[in-house]
């Protein structure tokens, strides 16, 4: 099966081939939602909220570009809202104790490493899509470029100015 296939299966009634996409898409999804917003419970609620999102407005899906493009572009609209919540939330419990924090935080470490997840996080958010969806999605520029409906020459000074700041960011000292 194709994403078309199954999205024209889907048109016509058939709920269970939605299935398909959701399995060939769900790992991805996720792990470009925690690109954005560095929480892996975030993430997943994100990522199945994109799913419901795309299934419920797939009539207006336009098959001349990509289901994956279409998708991760509803999931990446969803990340922003969810990382302006959590933003608002982090703002009112700065003062509360941080254990369940640390904690939540040393999980993350041990999946990224620590060196590189403290660099990720000290890039703006746009670099880190860009950069997740490059070397962990495998996109072209191109293809970033439409994804974040940003014009190409910006995602490629956007990526130059990511990887110098990683870089610089790893540096030994």
């Amino acid at each position: 099966m194709n994403d078309a296939l199954a999205i024209e299966q889907v048109l016509a009634g058939d709920k269970e081939s939605y299935r398909y996409l959701v399995e060939r898409y769900h790992t991805g999804l996720v792990r470009y939602c925690f690109s954005i917003l560095l929480d892996e419970d975030a993430a997943h609620d994100v990522a199945q909220q994109a799913f419901i999102n795309a299934y419920n407005n797939l009539r207006s899906y336009k098959p001349k570009y990509a289901f994956s493009t279409w998708l991760y572009r509803i999931a990446r609209n969803d990340a922003y809202r969810e990382l302006k919540q959590l933003n608002r939330r982090q703002e009112i419990t700065e003062t509360e104790d941080v254990s369940e924090q640390d904690v939540h935080e040393s999980t993350i470490m041990k999946h990224l490493g620590e060196e590189l997840h403290t660099a990720m996080a000290g890039l703006r958010a746009e670099w880190r899509q860009i950069l997740h969806l490059y070397y962990w999605e495998q996109k072209s520029y191109e293809e970033i470029a439409e994804l974040l409906d940003t014009p190409l020459n910006t995602v490629k000074v956007w990526m130059r100015r990511a990887k110098q700041q990683l870089e610089k960011e790893l540096q030994p000292v």
